[in-house]
């Protein structure tokens, strides 16, 4: 007997994930070289010249570099403009207070609070951050007991060395960016499908998926195939073959977002899964063979599935089957059918109306309550060495105390690193011997390469990275000479922890917001308009198919913004209400078959509209059927009460069991729109009843307090393919 529907219990394993987020990716050793080339080159320039600052602009390419030439030199120019402002505004305000101790104090705490404001409602966080940043560093260096005159010139000196930095690091990426080749399309659709193949021919391993893997296409889905789009709409390729490449990129993208998420899922594969998944491989590496060629040379026929399969894996097949059908069938317009790429929306800098709203004001209150804690502590001690306290309030402030305090252990973690292990390490046993600028670039350039690597990681600890270099900055280039001391390592590591002291002390609990309810509110309304999502008998089958792409488009956003809305959970305050728990406990363990929910009911909308037929009554049945799901799970979860959940009764099982003898039925009669139909029916239908069970075993897990402890019950529902 052969039982389909089990899962692994969902774990979040520390070491597997620093492991995938080490690990390495196409262009990512090319980004860290240029990283490192562009600080390394920064800090040169800067002892050569004898150029103040070189702490701050020997780090800031991290910030600054993209996986683009474009990207960066809008990155540079954000960055560079910020801090150009907000030296503007110290200098006028740091000589119009100079000689007045009371007026300094007020320039002061002017100074933070506009800092904290603008990190509240800048759209743009790189260029907050940096502009912060700077002022921190401006704060420590017009207290020093040196004339005004020399604190405008360094800090000048410090906006210089941050400009060299923007210039330096534009330069390098435009020196080094890849030639636009003629096949950058076919390049970039080739390597996307590579992926997909690679997950499939490894649905055999014993480690399934790989964690590089999974990493590598949930970056992929995230970056989307905008990139391609855009060379499509500028290219000069004849009607025919252009048409036959917008169709394969919306294609691609739809097949990528359906790989990461079979990824993802905790859906275990049968073994007449893993076989298909092999025969989908095989297919999959005709097409790529096929890019240039426009033929399908070793093309696999898949047999009618006699077995219900992995409901993602079904979509999978689907779209590989409309790709093979764009090469084949050039009298077939898929292309006309799917929708063109959405435009990307243009932000504004600023939030909208930021001035009018109070939380922007309260948010700047805390931050700058936070750092002249810190500022009236070293100031009073005269210990000026922990400067770097206000730093931390800076790059540490977020809406959400989880996020902020995310950030501060990502940022306590790089100093850590970068001034105790690395810094001190250094200090004591390397930098004693080194006699030469080149010995010490090398150094540097090691140091750099370690932070760029984590830096270029996904946002659990890509924050770290820039701690770190940071860090080692801070200790060893404040000065032009090679540093032997340990005291700058020690007060950076003790501003670190004032810092944190502080915001925990004030910003954590002065109108803190916790994620919870922003959480609970998307996650309600995220399965809401999941539940409704659907055609409408008035629009066009193109009409339909381009709103459906806007919808899930959004829909897939808010999965995203759940997904960092949940890591932020463990940061949380302790201890966590009842309903904080549920819902973090249902994005968890909801999530990829959620996404899989969103994923198959668009393919059944899509392969309807792409069929141009009527829907039948027993397919609009299995959408009201799953919807009425959906809304039960938003119900239950709103009212922590199971009661709430629109039970799987015998309807359920009577629909499942219509739809089970149509699709053998359509197979035996051969009609493949019939049987694609129907098992995209039977795909949502299971992943209805997962959905519901799960919640309903989350809630009785969240009453009675305990852990999670086996797969998917066997019973009458679950077991959907027997031998």
């Amino acid at each position: 007997m052969t039982i389909y529907g089990e899962y692994k219990p969902p774990v979040w394993n520390p070491v597997e994930m620093l492991r995938a987020e080490l690990a390495w990716y196409p262009g990512r050793a090319a980004l860290v070289g240029r990283i490192v080339l562009a600080c390394t080159s920064v800090m040169l320039l800067a002892f050569i010249f004898r150029i103040p600052g070189a702490a701050l602009g020997a780090g800031f390419p991290i910030l600054i570099s993209r996986e683009s030439p474009k990207a960066t030199k809008v990155s540079a120019f954000q960055i560079a403009l910020s801090c150009s402002i907000a030296t503007t505004a110290i200098i006028l305000g740091g000589v119009l207070t100079s000689g007045s101790a009371f007026l300094h104090v007020l320039w002061v705490i002017a100074v933070l609070f506009a800092a904290f404001f603008t990190i509240s409602c800048l759209n743009f966080i790189n260029p907050a951050l940096t502009a912060s940043v700077l002022i921190a560093v401006a704060i420590q260096l017009w207290d020093l007991p040196i004339r005004t005159e020399v604190r405008v010139e360094r800090t000048l000196y410090t906006l210089l060395a941050i400009l060299i930095a923007c210039v330096v690091t534009v330069l390098i990426e435009t020196v080094f960016a890849k030639k636009q080749s003629p096949d950058a399309i076919l390049e970039g659709i080739n390597h996307r499908l590579g992926l997909i193949e690679t997950l499939l021919s490894q649905a055999q391993a014993e480690e399934f998926p790989p964690p590089a893997l999974t990493m590598q296409l949930s970056r992929s889905a995230a970056k989307s195939v905008d990139d391609l789009s855009e060379l499509l709409a500028h290219s000069r390729y004849e009607p025919s073959y252009h048409d036959l490449l917008a169709t394969v990129i919306a294609l691609t993208r739809q097949l990528v977002e359906l790989g990461s998420n079979l990824a993802e899922s905790t859906r275990i594969l049968s073994l007449d899964d893993q076989e298909r998944c092999m025969a989908i491989a095989r297919n999959l590496s005709s097409i790529r063979n096929c890019l240039l060629c426009k033929s399908l040379a070793d093309w696999t026929d898949l047999p009618p599935a006699t077995r219900n399969a992995n409901p993602v894996l079904v979509e999978i097949e689907r779209t590989m089957h409309l790709i093979a059908q764009s090469f084949s069938d050039e009298d077939l317009p898929i292309y006309q059918l799917l929708p063109a790429a959405i435009p990307t929306r243009s932000i504004g800098i600023f939030v909208v109306d930021a001035l009018r709203q109070n939380e922007h004001y309260k948010f700047a209150i805390r931050g700058t309550l936070s750092a002249l804690l810190c500022y009236v502590f070293y100031m009073s001690t005269g210990w000026t060495g922990l400067g770097a306290s206000i730093i931390t309030c800076t790059l540490t402030a977020r809406r959400f105390t989880g996020a902020s305090r995310h950030r501060q252990s990502l940022r306590f973690a790089g100093f850590i690193l970068g001034a105790g292990v690395i810094g001190l390490g250094t200090e004591a046993l390397i930098l004693p011997g080194v006699d030469s600028l080149v010995q010490y670039a090398i150094l540097f350039a090691s140091v750099v390469a370690l932070g760029s690597w984590i830096a270029t990681s996904g946002p659990r600890i890509a924050y770290a990275g820039f701690q770190i270099v940071l860090a080692y900055n801070l200790v060893n280039l404040n000065r032009f000479t090679i540093n032997t001391s340990l005291v700058p390592s020690r007060d950076a590591i003790l501003g670190i922890i004032l810092g944190v002291v502080a915001m925990w002390l004030v910003f954590d609990h002065l109108w803190a917001e916790n994620s919870s309810s922003s959480v609970r509110a998307l996650l309600l309304g995220t399965l809401r308009s999941l539940a409704d999502f659907k055609t409408t008998p008035t629009e066009t089958p193109l009409q339909a198919n381009q709103r459906l792409a806007a919808t899930s488009s959004n829909i897939n956003r808010d999965f995203d913004k759940l997904r960092d809305l949940a890591d932020m959970y463990a940061f949380e305050s302790f201890p966590k209400k009842p309903y904080e728990s549920l819902v973090n406990r249902s994005i968890r363990t909801l999530s990829p078959e959620l996404r899989a929910f969103l994923f198959v009911k668009t393919g059944l909308l899509q392969h309807r509209n792409l069929a141009a037929a009527e829907p039948d009554v027993l397919v609009r049945e299995v959408e009201e059927q799953a919807s009425s799901v959906l809304r039960g799970l938003a119900n239950a979860i709103e009212g922590e009460t199971a009661e709430q959940l629109s039970a799987w009764d015998l309807h359920a099982v009577e629909l499942r069991a219509r739809v089970q003898i149509e699709e053998e039925k359509s197979r035996d009669e051969k009609d493949r729109q019939k049987h694609i139909e129907m098992r995209l029916c039977g795909s949502l239908l299971s992943l209805a009843s997962y959905l519901e069970w799960r919640t309903r075993l989350n809630l009785e897990l969240e009453a009675a307090d305990q852990d999670v402890v086996g797969n998917w019950p066997i019973g009458t529902i679950v077991k959907t393919g027997v031998d």
